[in-house]
């Protein structure tokens, strides 16, 4: 197989635009997260007091970043796993934690937004496939779907490509979970 100069020159400009769009999204996803937080005064604390109490682990041992509270429902990291948290009269419950595919049928009764559990597409109201993937993408953003320009070029049922706001992604199907594999 021969590589022009041409196609050389093209893989090299993907690469570069590639590697520094995901420094880019790196950094903003860093920021946005914590922006991205609607936590109650005593929402972080009493969050942490259930993980720590749900691990039987002193809490002070333990590092908790929360990623999204809705003030019913957060979703964040534990260590080296996730965790998912629910309010449930006034009282913060881990329903799923670890580092395996959450028990997505033990989390419909929990009645999670559309996209905060993106483990979960069953948890999608629609079971449309464009859904899906602008629910991936604003998850993947930490960002409100609401809040997103998300438009879908290509959808094959496995490979998408598209653009949101200024960039662009391409996602692929894992275990029919809607995964982003690049964007800038």
């Amino acid at each position: 197989m021969r590589i022009t100069s041409r196609r050389l020159f093209y893989i090299f400009i993907l690469l570069l635009i590639t590697s520094s769009f995901l420094l880019a999204m790196q950094s903003l996803n860093n920021s946005s997260i914590n922006s991205q937080r609607n936590l109650g005064p005593n929402d972080e604390q009493e969050i942490r007091q259930a993980i720590a109490a749900h691990l039987n682990a002193d809490i002070n041992n333990l590092t908790i970043n929360i990623i999204q509270n809705t003030g019913l429902h957060a979703r964040g990291s534990v260590e080296n796993g996730y965790f998912i948290a629910t309010k449930v009269n006034g009282v913060w419950l881990i329903v799923a934690d670890g580092q395996a595919m959450p028990d997505c049928q033990s989390l419909i009764q929990y009645s999670f937004p559309p996209g905060m559990v993106t483990e979960c597409p069953s948890l999608s109201p629609t079971g449309d496939s464009n859904y899906d993937l602008k629910v991936a993408i604003a998850s993947y953003l930490n960002a409100d779907i609401n809040s997103l320009t998300i438009n879908i070029h290509i959808n094959t049922g496995i490979h998408a490509r598209g653009s949101v706001e200024n960039g662009y992604f391409m996602a692929a199907k894992v275990n029919n979970i809607w995964k982003i594999v690049a964007d800038g």
